[in-house]
């Protein structure tokens, strides 16, 4: 490398680390998905961590075990905990350069290393306490391995760093064993047919060792066979999800980090606007042609890239056939590949389309990153700090009970109570007796049946047996004085039995199954409250309402 070129991938590194860095300690504290990773990785050893996550989650706990680690080290703050992730980030922009490199040369790798650094769906993942960071940076180390693998067939520890990434990748994000499959497959028929078979051996040892760092993997998906055919129930998807996850992989302006949008492509074609095609029209445009170029002119670029698209194959098929639901940071581990191959594609053209078709790239996704207020690295999540903050503020009592509306794990972080917690979701939703009578059945129907099956008990306004029982033992319990309070997302308080009823029949199809189950549970709870507590006050908390009883 000359000098030139140093200084230009000192700067990309410079710049990746800032995006990942700014504005990484967000006011609002961490978020929903955020703090059932906090959960699991701060449990007091490594041996808890593994054995809690196992418990509480789909996939094996490798990101966790090395979150615990970090935190151990620096603290479990939320900056601490996500500066693990933007310590990911922009390992996975260094990574970048150096596959760029195997792949072709230095220019190669500088093109894909600047892709990577102003990438906004990773710069997003660089900053939240999720596996995401971790697992691309994984990818994006197994697509460097491969490739060295083509590169030096001989060296040994390709093969090894190769076996062990592979492995990692599984023992982070279970179902990424089908992208790791799909790359070793489409490996071996380039080794076979374009190299000689003396390296078959080396191959076939490396494959097998995966294998067996698999076994676990396939004995915990037999045995949690139920949680990924059953839990995902609450996501809206229809094809336009293809679009979004293309949108995010090429495209500063991200759209359904969390669900899907609804109908997205025919909102998106409905309002056409010079931003739009600017924005997102544009940066695909250039990326997906300098992609497909990359596979055109380059046979193992399709080695790199099979992964990837037979993971997405499977998420199509999936989706079409159980309640399985398509969304961007689900591909995440596929996006590597994918953007290595544009920047590969990129080095490959004529060098002033090169220079000036990545020049515009970079000023889009650069501008965007800099002026818009929607930029990756702003972006606030709906943490729970001040939530839990304000019930702090309570000094909620042993006796006192609050209820939350999903996972009783949530103020956890923020508050230090020993007050009985309930979740409306878990602990009434579930197990009303129309859900616990019919739980086997509902949980084989697709997602639309089992609504369609629910929706005269939604309708009902009647309260159900169990929840009477539940409510009952806890007024039973409550002393005078003793305080009841409700907290939940601003979009379902403002329900009453009514608008509910409104709701099922204007806009049944569009809201999820859960939020249904919430909706419906939480007017009823209010009713008894109603009844039998003394009203004390209403508190809007940004996306939080808190409803404060008292006996």
């Amino acid at each position: 490398m000359n000098k030139k070129q140093i200084f230009i991938t000192l700067l990309i590194f410079l710049i990746a680390a800032i995006f990942r860095i700014a504005m990484l300690d967000k006011a609002s504290g961490l978020w929903y998905d955020e703090l059932v990773s906090y959960k699991q990785a701060s449990q007091s050893s490594i041996l808890q961590v593994i054995l809690y996550t196992l418990n509480t989650d789909v996939h094996l706990p490798l990101y966790q075990v090395f979150l615990h680690i970090w935190c151990k080290i620096f603290t479990f703050s939320d900056i601490a905990l996500r500066s693990f992730s933007a310590l990911c980030g922009t390992l996975t922009v260094i990574t970048s350069f150096f596959a760029g490199k195997e792949l072709k040369n230095i220019k190669t790798g500088i093109i894909t290393a600047s892709i990577f650094a102003l990438n906004s769906f990773f710069i997003n993942y660089s900053q939240e306490v999720r596996m995401y960071a971790f697992l691309i940076l994984l990818a994006a180390l197994n697509i460097l391995f491969v490739t060295r693998i083509k590169n030096n067939p001989e060296n040994k520890y390709n093969y090894i760093f190769h076996t062990l990434t592979s492995a990692a990748l599984v023992y982070t994000y279970t179902i990424s064993f089908i992208y790791v499959l799909g790359l070793l497959f489409a490996l071996f028929v380039y080794m076979k047919t374009k190299l000689s078979r003396d390296y078959l051996k080396k191959y076939f040892i490396s494959t097998a060792s995966f294998l067996v760092f698999c076994i676990p993997l396939f004995l915990s998906l037999i045995s949690n066979y139920s949680k990924y055919t059953t839990e995902i129930n609450g996501y809206y998807c229809d094809w336009s999800s293809l679009f979004v996850i293309i949108q995010n992989i090429y495209t500063p302006v991200l759209i359904g980090l969390g669900n899907n949008p609804q109908h997205y492509m025919a909102q998106l074609f409905s309002n056409p606007s010079i931003l739009n095609i600017l924005l997102i029209f544009i940066p695909i445009a250039i990326g997906l042609s300098s992609t497909i170029y990359a596979i055109k002119k380059d046979k193992f670029s399709f080695v790199i890239i099979s992964g990837s698209l037979l993971f997405l194959l499977a998420e199509i098929i999936a989706f079409k056939f159980t309640n399985f639901k398509i969304l961007s940071r689900y591909f995440s581990v596929g996006m590597p590949a994918i953007l290595i191959l544009f920047g590969y594609g990129l080095s490959l053209m004529n060098k002033k389309i090169c220079y000036s078709v990545l020049s515009v790239f970079i000023a889009i996704n650069l501008g965007y990153l800099i002026f818009s207020p929607n930029a990756a690295y702003k972006l606030e999540r709906q943490g729970y700090k001040p939530l839990a903050l304000f019930v702090n503020s309570l000094q909620p009592k042993k006796s006192d009970f609050i209820v939350v509306w999903n996972r009783k794990e949530i103020l956890d972080k923020y508050t230090d109570t020993n007050a009985n917690i309930l979740s409306i979701l878990k602990d009434f939703a579930y197990k009303s007796e129309i859900m616990l009578n019919n739980d086997v059945e509902l949980k084989k129907l697709p997602i639309e049946r089992r609504k369609e099956l629910l929706k005269n008990y939604f309708l009902d306004n009647g309260i159900p047996y169990n929840t009477y029982i539940l409510m009952s033992y806890i007024l039973e319990r409550m002393n005078n004085g003793d305080k009841f309070i409700i907290t939940t997302n601003v979009s379902f308080d403002g329900y009453d039995k009514k608008n509910f009823k409104e709701l099922i029949e204007n806009n049944y199809s569009n809201t999820t199954l859960n939020d249904l189950l919430t909706i419906k549970s939480l007017t009823d709870i209010k009713l008894i409250c109603d009844k039998n507590l003394n009203f004390v006050e209403k508190k809007t908390i940004g996306d939080f309402v808190v409803t404060v009883y008292k006996k």
